[in-house]
């Protein structure tokens, strides 16, 4: 019970985050924007608009992570609320285990809303002949109304403008696909259905690789500040980029290699902007063992995070700041 109380009031806070709405807000514009883009792609508009989606999610996804990580997690280090936690019955391991999965649940509608914006502009650029403005406008219109449900809310009933307007662009986002999924025609592509649930392949696939960031962060934020959260995180980014190049070739000559190799996340498994572009069928069994790999690394993060945690002298870290 004290674990889901911490998840849910972690996940409450970091919807409430302004970072969290601006990063959202600016990754929805700049994949509602790809269809118009992809005009001057001639036979290419798709690729263009999934490639450029898939890169947004996973950039802003991986920035989020270690924000919202640093500042829910770190922060509480800090300024002395873990001296009032713990003088309740509340233990280390359901704390730090209730902020990452708060976290972890943050992270999951931020690339579910995301990826229905994703989903969108693939059917409004399906038909580069015949380009659909009427859904287009009605996209960012939607991202508006959205905001300005969040601002009366704000207004009205002093909830927090963030978290409203999240919910409230969830909703309206979702409905909008769900309507020109069921409702509308999808041109002259061929096998265009098969396609698009070949990318909500894809997109389920960047969910595990933000999972796994989101992990990774929330094990940084037990020691690191928000700076050198950042850098280490992003090195750890960069050697799972090149993992199968630097590693993976001489892991049969050291057991070194192996280890490293094993404990890198190789972000190549996640990202299949390639099979898309081939029109190559992402296998499930191929999902399932990502899931598999995600939920293994999760676990493990969770494990540490939870001894480097142990750790920590919360009596005084209120003198710190």
């Amino acid at each position: 019970m004290i674990f889901y109380h911490i998840l849910k009031n972690t996940l409450k806070e970091c919807l409430r985050q302004p970072i969290y709405f601006i990063l959202l807000i600016t990754a929805l514009f700049l994949i509602g924007l790809f269809p118009s883009l992809s005009i001057f792609a001639f036979n290419e508009q798709l690729k263009m608009v999934v490639d450029s989606s898939l890169a947004i999610i996973l950039f802003f996804g991986l920035i989020n992570a270690v924000l919202l990580s640093s500042y829910i997690v770190y922060r509480d280090s800090l300024n002395g609320i873990l001296l009032f936690i713990f003088s309740k019955p509340v233990s280390r391991s359901s704390f730090i285990l209730g902020k990452m999965a708060g976290i972890l649940c943050a992270l999951t509608i931020f690339v579910l809303i995301c990826s229905f914006g994703t989903l969108i502009s693939l059917n409004i650029a399906v038909d580069q002949f015949n380009f659909s403005f009427k859904y287009f406008y009605i996209y960012f219109g939607l991202l508006f109304l959205g905001a300005a449900i969040g601002c009366l809310r704000n207004y009205l009933s002093r909830r927090s403008f963030s978290s409203s307007a999240v919910i409230s662009i969830l909703i309206l986002i979702a409905l909008q696909f769900l309507y020109m999924h069921f409702f509308t025609k999808v041109g002259t592509y061929a096998n265009f259905r098969i396609y698009e649930l070949n990318v909500v392949f894809a997109l389920i696939l960047i969910f595990f690789a933000i999972w796994i960031f989101g992990a990774i962060a929330v094990l940084g934020a037990t020691r690191l500040d928000m700076v050198s959260n950042l850098i280490i995180c992003f090195g750890i980014f960069m050697l799972g980029l090149v993992s199968d190049y630097f590693f993976l070739g001489l892991a049969g000559t050291s057991y070194i290699f192996k280890i490293i190799y094993a404990i890198v996340p190789n972000w190549q498994f996640f990202w299949m902007a390639d099979a898309l572009a081939s029109n190559r069928i992402i296998p499930m069994n191929y999902l399932f063992w990502s899931l598999f790999y995600t939920a293994v690394y999760i676990i493990m993060c969770s494990c540490f995070s939870i001894f480097s945690f142990a750790k920590i002298e919360v009596a005084g870290s209120s003198d710190k700041k």
